[in-house]
């Protein structure tokens, strides 16, 4: 009899571990230093990782193939590519690689799980909307007297931001994925400032916006300013259409970002070359 329960529990134990599979959850990002959130519907699947870059794939039994993209900055020769992943018998890790676009070496990306569905949203994991685009006017959840104007044209967006009544209004432009519905590129303030950004359409019509502020050093290190006014998340609510003379207004001005997500102005922009460190993507052994 006793053979037969600890036949009957290792069965179970041998089922429950056979049974682990993707589920929306958060995981490491050992690359960035801050955390991985997953969304999973299905075999369908979103992600972000450290507020610095998403993802789409396909789940596959135990595999999760597809692109990731991050913020395109000048000279940057991998800021979107390919990933796979492999979850381990009993889902406490993954492993797996990721490429650039532009080549076919395999770099390693492996993480451990965190923890599960309850952990994650469509707002940590940018579910973003297949069906739209980012083009239109919107305006900060967090202030009214914002806009974010965004055009796209082919493979190119630009954009203008900035706050009603302020001086301090800017312009943005980059690279455009996933047929409008993920943007990449750089953001520039009249007083100098500049950073990086990546803008995404999530699925509840709401305007999703990574960006990091460039230092003294021309640098984004994503470790130690995560919590730092050199890094945000914004949430943006759709106003209506924009024009290409809105999406222009701004060329020649700085940006409300100093103010509405807490970017200072201490850290000035310089024409030297751009470095991104904290073993980013953008570092290729």
């Amino acid at each position: 009899v006793i053979m037969k329960v600890v036949s009957v529990l290792l069965l179970c134990f041998v089922l429950a571990v056979s049974a682990q599979s993707w589920d929306s959850s958060s995981w490491t990002d050992s690359l960035f230093g801050g955390t991985l959130y997953l969304c999973v519907d299905d075999d369908d699947v979103h992600g972000a990782y450290s507020e610095y870059g998403v993802l789409h794939g396909t789940r596959n039994g135990d595999k999760i193939t597809g692109e990731w993209y991050e913020p395109q900055y000048s000279g940057a020769t991998c800021n979107n590519g390919d990933f796979e992943w492999e979850l381990n018998s009993n889902g406490s890790a993954f492993t797996g690689f990721w490429t650039c676009a532009d080549d076919d070496d395999e770099r390693d990306w492996s993480e451990t799980f965190i923890s599960g569905p309850s952990s994650s949203s469509d707002v940590l994991c940018a579910r973003f909307d297949h069906g739209d685009d980012v083009e239109g006017s919107y305006t900060l959840t967090t202030a009214s007297s914002s806009f974010f104007d965004i055009c796209i044209d082919d493979d190119e967006y630009e954009a203008a931001f900035g706050s009603s009544g302020s001086n301090t209004d800017g312009s943005e432009s980059g690279v455009v994925f996933e047929n409008g519905a993920v943007v990449s590129g750089e953001y520039e303030v009249e007083n100098g400032v500049t950073g990086v950004s990546l803008v995404f359409r999530l699925r509840d019509g709401r305007l999703g916006n990574f960006f990091w502020r460039y230092d003294d050093n021309d640098q984004i290190n994503t470790v130690t300013d995560y919590n730092t006014s050199a890094h945000g998340y914004d949430l943006y609510n759709r106003n209506g259409n924009a024009s290409d003379n809105d999406c222009k207004g701004n060329d020649n001005s700085s940006s409300s970002r100093s103010s509405n997500t807490s970017n200072s102005s201490d850290d000035d922009d310089s024409s030297s070359a751009i470095t991104l460190v904290a073993s980013v993507f953008f570092v290729i052994a």
